[in-house]
């Protein structure tokens, strides 16, 4: 099997504009707690010919070869395609930012969901091809439930490899947060901390949110974008993430790979998925560190703060 690429080279800056702000920006778990479960949910990293790059994304695990990620991910490694990082590698650990990688599988295709707006973040829901699994555990079941009003105040764990303080960037480490359901519409999810500690931020974006069950744990949305309640802030922290619904996508999805419930997967498998230990509080993380920006993205980026999805937090 390939080994992991090595090195790191770019892309983190770019992210911080993705999940944390109210547009089209990259997630990671502010105050998040590192965490070596969940291997479901994994690291997506874009590497040079020489195997050098760095990890830009989040990603789960949800079929036999088959990522799930946010759209906006797919669009911005196209984008270091096209500036000499062509090979995307799907990276599963703890610590991918160090010697933590405990596995890795080059993909072979991409796509993003065709209805994807990048001003609004419709549709943000991509899926990452592997040609075969070589990782040592289960895929991630999905949820199939509609989202109800009794949910709201129900805490979803969020996980991802982003940045979980701002003032030092640090990302590339696996962390969860435990943060509640405030509303939700057709198609996304608006998580929101009221105290002001957890928070998706860069480089979590394309990384889960997670519900709880008897059965163990279900992916119910993809990180996608944050903002501030009050304002045009782009700080992660005291904000609150936009989610894409993973039940209101799937009839996309299972255009391109079978997945299962927790519930389908017991049925057909005649045992429980392992995706380990029910939630307790915890906090989110950020994106990685600045190393550059790709010449002309900084730019790119700043205009799509034109366009923007509100959430509307309950109070």
């Amino acid at each position: 099997m390939a080994q992991p690429p090595s090195g790191v080279l770019m892309l983190t800056l770019s992210m911080l504009f993705f999940a944390g702000t109210p547009t089209a920006e990259a997630s990671s778990i502010i105050n998040g707690e590192e965490t070596d479960t969940l291997p479901q949910v994994v690291s997506l990293f874009a590497a040079d010919e020489q195997g050098e790059g760095d990890f830009f994304c989040s990603g789960t695990v949800i079929g036999e070869q088959a990522v799930l990620t946010a759209a906006h991910c797919i669009w911005y490694f196209e984008l270091l395609a096209a500036t000499g990082h062509p090979n995307l590698w799907v990276l599963s650990g703890t610590d991918v930012s160090e010697d933590g990688t405990q596995d890795s599988v080059r993909a072979t295709d991409w796509v993003a969901h065709p209805g994807f707006d990048l001003t609004h973040l419709n549709n943000d829901v991509g899926l990452v091809f592997l040609p075969e699994n070589n990782f040592d555990f289960d895929v991630m079941p999905v949820n199939r439930d509609a989202i109800t009003d009794a949910e709201i105040g129900t805490k979803q764990r969020y996980v991802g490899f982003g940045i979980s303080d701002e003032l030092t960037g640090q990302a590339g480490v696996k962390r969860f947060g435990d943060i509640p359901l405030n509303n939700f519409e057709v198609d996304v999810l608006f998580g929101y901390d009221p105290h002001g500690r957890f928070n998706a931020c860069s480089g979590d974006s394309g990384g889960a949110v997670l519900e709880f069950n008897e059965l163990g744990w279900e992916i119910t949305g993809v990180i996608s974008a944050g903002g501030q309640p009050e304002g045009d802030g782009v700080e992660c922290t005291g904000g609150y993430t936009l989610s894409p619904r993973v039940d209101a996508h799937l009839e996309w999805i299972e255009e391109y790979t079978e997945v299962w419930s927790a519930e389908e997967w017991k049925n057909r498998f005649e045992r429980t998925p392992e995706v380990d230990e029910e939630p307790r509080s915890a906090g989110c993380s950020t994106a990685p560190d600045q190393r550059f920006l790709i010449p002309g993205l900084a730019l790119v980026i700043g205009l799509l703060r034109l366009g923007r999805r509100r959430a509307e937090l309950r109070p």
